[in-house]
């Protein structure tokens, strides 16, 4: 079985392109990202970077469904 799931890639740095702060996360200042993993060995299988709003309104699927399955058929 695979799990979708967002997680945030830590940023202690400076000048991080597409940096965010979500505070609902343990890690609230990083890159935000959309992963797919398999659930029984934990291996990471894919990954997108969340480019914000616009920017993953403009992926593919998004104009045919809703924001989660069109994430989960990329």
């Amino acid at each position: 079985m695979l799990v979708l799931d967002e997680s945030m890639v830590r940023w202690e740095g400076q000048g991080m392109p597409g940096l965010m702060v979500v505070a609902r996360k343990p890690t609230p200042i990083g890159l935000e990202r959309h992963t797919l993993c398999c659930e029984l060995s934990g291996i990471l299988v894919w990954f997108e970077v969340y480019g914000g709003k616009e920017a993953m309104a403009l992926k593919k699927f998004n104009d045919e469904y809703p924001k989660s399955i069109a994430l989960t058929l990329r």
